[in-house]
């Protein structure tokens, strides 16, 4: 799907509306914690249950520069990065 016809679908909704994703893995439709673009592959990716600084996903090598628009910590992230430290002590 194309950034433009994404923004036409929504474009009359609730400008609070909650944004989920249901990739069928989990049980139901999660929140989406971070968003990323890429100029390079004009790509933007949403994520769930991922919240990081940085952009990790399965298209990292396919560009090099993945913008963070937008990331909210999760619990996950705290324990990856807890563990990154402990490794470098």
């Amino acid at each position: 799907m194309t950034i433009g016809k994404l923004l036409n679908l929504i474009k009359d909704l609730s400008k609070d509306a909650v944004v989920m994703s249901d990739s069928e893995w989990e049980c139901d439709a999660t929140d989406c914690d971070g968003v990323y673009y890429s100029k390079e592959i004009n790509t933007l990716v949403l994520t769930q249950g991922y919240g990081e600084k940085e952009y990790d996903g399965h298209l990292k090598a396919e560009a090099s520069d993945w913008e963070t628009l937008s990331y909210i910590k999760t619990w996950w992230s705290e324990r990856k990065e807890e563990s990154e430290n402990e490794l470098l002590q």
